[in-house]
C-alpha cells in the first residue's frame, strides 16, 4: 500500500507539474500572439506612412518642377526683352519695379521733355501665351 501511496503522490506531483507548465507555455503564447498583432500593427503604419511619404514627395517634385518651369520662363521672356531693349528703351515683366533712374525718366516725361511707353509682357500659364500690354503715351 504503500509503494501505491508513493506511486499516487509521484503522479499528482507530475500531473501538477504538468500543469503549471501547461499554464506557463499557455501565457507564453499570449504574450507571442501579442507581440506578432503589435508587429502586424507596425508594419501597417510603415506602410501607411510610406505611402504618405511617397504623395507628399510626388507633390513636392511636381512644385519644384513647376517653380523651375516659370523661372525658365522669366528668364526666357528677360532674355527676349533684352533683345528688344535697344529698340523700344525700357522694358519690365512680371512685377518688376522702376529703378531710380527709370523713375527720374519717367518723370521728365511727365513733365512733357521726352516720351515715355512702358510695355509688360504677361504670360498666361493656361494658354502658354504671351501678350504685351503697354501703359498710357507721354509725348512732348
Amino acid at each position: 500500500m504503500m509503494s501505491n501511496t508513493i506511486l499516487l503522490l509521484t503522479i499528482l506531483t507530475a500531473l501538477v507539474l504538468l500543469v503549471f507548465t501547461a499554464q506557463k507555455i499557455l501565457a507564453q503564447n499570449k504574450t507571442i500572439l501579442q507581440n506578432e498583432r503589435e508587429i502586424a500593427n507596425i508594419q501597417t503604419a510603415i506602410t501607411q506612412q510610406k505611402a504618405e511619404f511617397e504623395v507628399e514627395l510626388a507633390q513636392k517634385i511636381k512644385g519644384a518642377k513647376k517653380r523651375s518651369n516659370n523661372m525658365q520662363r522669366n528668364v526666357l521672356k528677360g532674355q527676349i526683352s533684352e533683345q528688344f531693349t535697344p529698340f523700344i528703351a525700357e522694358v519690365k515683366a512680371g512685377n518688376a519695379k522702376l529703378n531710380a533712374r527709370q523713375k527720374i525718366i519717367k518723370q521728365a516725361i511727365e513733365n512733357g521733355q521726352v516720351s515715355f511707353k512702358e510695355l509688360r509682357i504677361k504670360y498666361c500659364e493656361n494658354t502658354e501665351s504671351m501678350t504685351v500690354l503697354t501703359s498710357l503715351n507721354y509725348t512732348t
